[in-house]
């Protein structure tokens, strides 16, 4: 969760604004479905089992508007604001799981091994 958490200071420092500025736990969820599209069992496996789930109704939304709210930012940025909001906890970046730090360099995104 932590990574996620450093993707919205990340996107806010960027957007100079607050990115998810929900009142409450429902509209709260409605912004991150606007922003990264509706979750489903094809890119969260599992999704589907989740505990509450059943009890919210999810908008359909395209999978990921991240480029149309930073159209100007580079794909290297658009690659590690996606590595951060990934909905996957499989898949999205953790610094412990990968042990690697992430550094954008002009166009691209650079991983580095970390000393242990």
């Amino acid at each position: 969760m932590f990574c996620r958490a450093v993707g919205c200071i990340l996107a806010e420092l960027l957007a100079h604004k607050p990115l998810l500025p929900g009142a409450s736990e429902i509209q709260q969820v409605d912004l991150i479905v606007q922003l990264l599209g509706t979750p489903n069992q094809n890119i969260w496996p599992g999704f589907s089992q989740l505990p509450l789930i059943g009890q919210y109704s999810l908008r359909k939304q395209p999978y990921n508007n991240l480029k149309n709210k930073f159209t100007w930012l580079s794909e290297a940025g658009h690659r590690l604001l996606n590595l951060l909001f990934m909905y996957n906890p499989q898949r999205r970046y953790t610094h412990a799981r990968t042990h690697a730090r992430t550094h954008v360099r002009g166009d691209r995104i650079v991983y580095f091994k970390c000393q242990s």
